[in-house]
C-alpha cells in the first residue's frame, strides 16, 4: 500500500519536540516496517523540521517520498534572510583560513631567509601590506560607522511609516506557527499568517493533485481544511476539538477562533474519520457533527515506552566502573541538573483545558498549609498565560514551581524517571493521555483526573481512588497528600493497566491504522459500485 501523509503545519514549527510530531514519526516508521510506501507531502518551509522529526527515530529521509511545495512566499524568503540567517561559525573559519594563508607564506619566508636583501625586502613588503591594511581598516570603520547612522535613520522612518506594518510582520509571523502560539501578535498579523499558509497548501494540493495519487491521504490534522480537496481516498485524524467544547477559555488566545472555524470546517467536509479513543468518536463526530458511525474508527495511542532513553549502553558503564541501577538513575539527575530531589511532574504544553492553575493552587496549599517540602516540574512556558504566571509570583513560588520548556526526550524521559509522581490534571483530552505510559515506563506512578477518556480505562481496572476531580484543587491536593509517600504501593496498583497498554506498541497500532485504511479505501469502492453494499471493520468486525 502506498500511503500519502499530507502535513500543513506553519513555519518555525518543531515537530520532534511535539507529541503528536513524535507520534506521526512513530506511525511512518511502522508503515514502512510493514513494507508500505510513504508519500509526505508538505510545504517546502516545513521538510528540514520532517527531517529532524524522522532522525529521532533513525529513519533515513531517502527511505519515504517527497513532494514539496515548489514554491516557498516571497515573504517568508525576506524574513529568512534579514531575521534567521546568521553567519555560521564554519563560514568564519573558511574566511580566517583563507586569509591566514599569505600570512602563514609570509611568516615562513622570513624566517627562513638567508641573505639581508632577500631580508630587506620581506620586511618592505610587510611595511607595505601592514599600512595599507591600517589605512583599509581605518576607512572600513568609518564606512561602517557612516552606514549605522544611515541604518538607524531608515529604520526610524521605517517605525514611522506604514511599512512598519511589514516590518512587524516579519518580526511576529514566526510566533504565530501553530495554533495559539501568537504571543503578542495583532490580529492583522495572525489574519496575513494565516492567509499566507492557507495560500500556500491551495497550490501544494493543486500541485499534488497533478501527480499520481496514493492509495490513501491521511491528513494527522483537522487544522488544514485545503486537504479536504485533495483527490482520493482520504481520512482526517479527529485527536479532539477542545476549543469547542471551552469556547470561553479560549476566546482571548490570539489564532483560536480562526483555528476552530477551520477544524470545523474541515470535519465537516471530511468523509472517513479516526480518533484515538471512543469519547471523542461518540461525543463529537457523531453526536454534534452526525459523522456515519461506519466511516469513524478509534484507534487508541500506542504506550510510550521512555525507558530507552534513560537506559546506558554497556561501554559507558564500563568506563565509569558501575553497572547498578543507582547509576541509571544518578545520569537521569544529571539531565535534569536535579539532585534527588523530590517533585510532582506534570509534562504538558499550557492550555486553558491542561488546568494549569488548579494544579498549582493544590500544590501552594500542600506546600505552604501541610509543609509537604517538594517540588513541582512542568514543560511549559507559564509567560502564555500571564494569570497563571501572575499567580506564581504573588505566592512566591517563583522557586518551587520549576517550569522546563521544549524539552527534548532524554531529558523528558530523564523528569519523568526522577519524578516521585505524576500528576495530570487536564479537563479534556482527545484520547487516553501520554502521562500514564510515559511515567508507568519508567517506574513512576500517576494520578489522573476524573474525565470519560480516564475513567474508560481505570475504572474498570479498579483505580477510582487515583482519580481526582479536575475542577476541585483540594480533591487533587488530597490525593498527592495521600499517595506521595505511598508511591511504591501506588506503582503496583497500577501496574497491572500498564502492562495490559504496554501490549499496544507503535507497530501494532501502525498494523490497525494500515487495517482502517484497507476497510475505508473498500467502502469508497463499494460507495462508489453499489452504494447499499456492506463492510467489515477490521477492528470491531462489526458488518456495515
Amino acid at each position: 500500500m502506498k500511503v500519502g501523509m499530507f502535513l500543513g503545519y506553519g513555519p518555525q514549527t518543531v515537530l520532534n519536540k511535539e507529541g503528536l510530531g513524535r507520534y506521526i514519526a512513530y506511525l511512518i516508521d511502522g508503515f514502512l516496517k510493514m513494507g508500505n510506501e510513504v508519500e509526505i507531502a508538505c510545504p517546502s518551509w516545513l521538510k528540514q523540521s520532517v527531517e529532524e522529526l524522522l532522525e529521532t527515530l533513525r529513519v533515513s529521509s531517502d527511505a519515504v517520498k517527497w513532494s514539496i511545495g515548489s514554491t516557498m512566499p516571497p515573504v517568508w524568503r525576506v524574513y529568512n534572510r534579514l531575521f534567521r540567517k546568521k553567519p555560521s561559525p564554519k563560514t568564519l573559519q573558511r574566511l580566517i583560513a583563507i586569509f591566514r594563508i599569505p600570512v602563514d607564506w609570509y611568516y615562513i619566508r622570513i624566517l627562513k631567509c638567508q641573505n639581508m636583501v632577500e631580508f630587506v625586502l620581506l620586511a618592505l613588503l610587510g611595511i607595505f601590506v601592514g599600512t595599507i591594511g591600517a589605512i583599509l581598516a581605518v576607512v572600513g570603520a568609518v564606512v561602517f560607522a557612516l552606514a549605522g547612522l544611515l541604518w538607524k535613520t531608515a529604520f526610524r522612518f521605517l517605525q514611522t511609516s506604514e511599512l512598519n506594518k511589514i516590518k512587524g510582520f516579519l518580526k511576529q509571523a514566526s510566533e504565530v506557527g501553530q495554533t495559539g502560539r501568537a504571543n503578542g501578535a495583532s490580529h492583522e498579523i495572525i489574519d496575513a499568517f494565516n492567509a499566507m499558509v492557507s495560500n500556500t497548501l491551495t497550490r501544494l494540493v493543486e500541485e499534488l493533485n497533478q501527480q499520481e495519487q496514493p492509495d490513501i491521504w491521511y491528513i494527522p490534522s483537522l487544522f488544514w481544511p485545503e486537504a479536504a480537496n485533495l483527490r482520493g481516498v482520504k481520512v482526517f485524524n479527529v485527536p479532539d476539538l477542545v476549543t469547542q467544547d471551552y469556547a470561553a477559555s479560549f476566546c482571548n488566545m490570539p489564532n483560536t477562533v480562526d483555528s476552530t472555524e477551520r477544524c470545523i470546517q474541515t470535519l465537516m467536509r471530511s468523509d472517513y474519520c479516526i480518533t484515538y479513543g471512543e469519547t471523542v468518536r461518540q461525543s463529537l463526530c457523531i453526536e454534534q457533527f452526525a459523522k456515519r458511525e461506519d466511516y469513524i474508527i478509534a484507534i487508541p495511542h500506542a504506550n510510550n515506552d521512555m525507558r530507552p532513553y534513560v537506559q546506558l549502553d554497556d561501554d559507558l558503564l564500563r568506563r565509569h566502573g558501575n553497572t547498578d541501577k543507582d547509576f541509571t538513575r544518578a545520569y537521569a539527575e544529571l539531565l535534569t541538573g536535579f539532585n534527588r530531589m523530590q517533585y510532582i511532574f506534570y509534562a504538558s504544553q499550557i492550555r486553558p483545558h491542561k488546568n494549569m492553575l488548579n494544579l498549582i493552587q493544590a500544590y501552594e496549599y500542600l506546600l505552604r498549609r501541610q509543609k509537604i517540602h517538594c517540588r513541582l516540574v512542568l514543560t511549559c512556558s507559564l509567560q502564555k498565560m500571564p494569570e497563571i504566571e501572575r499567580y506564581v509570583w504573588e505566592h512566591n513560588l517563583q522557586n518551587e514551581v520549576l517550569c522546563m520548556y521544549n524539552v527534548s526526550a532524554k531529558r523528558l524521559a530523564a523528569l519523568y524517571y526522577c519524578a516521585s509522581l505524576v500528576v495530570n490534571p487536564t479537563l479534556y483530552e482527545g484520547g487516553f493521555p501520554f502521562t500514564f505510559g510515559e511515567g508507568m515506563s519508567v517506574g513512576t506512578p500517576s494520578l489522573m483526573s476524573r474525565i470519560p477518556q480516564v475513567t474508560e480505562y481505570f475504572s474498570p481496572a479498579g483505580l477510582d481512588d487515583c482519580l481526582f476531580d479536575p475542577y476541585d484543587w483540594m480533591d487533587l491536593a488530597k490525593k498527592i497528600e495521600y499517595w506521595l509517600p505511598r508511591t511504591e504501593e501506588l506503582y503496583q496498583r497500577e501496574l497491572p493497566l500498564y502492562r495490559k497498554l504496554a501490549k499496544r506498541t507503535t507497530d501494532v497500532v501502525a498494523c490497525e491504522y494500515v487495517k482502517a485504511f484497507e476497510y475505508f479505501i473498500a467502502l469508497e469502492a463499494k460507495k462508489m459500485e453499489e452504494p447499499k453494499a456492506s463492510a467489515v471493520c477490521p477492528l470491531c468486525q462489526s458488518s456495515f
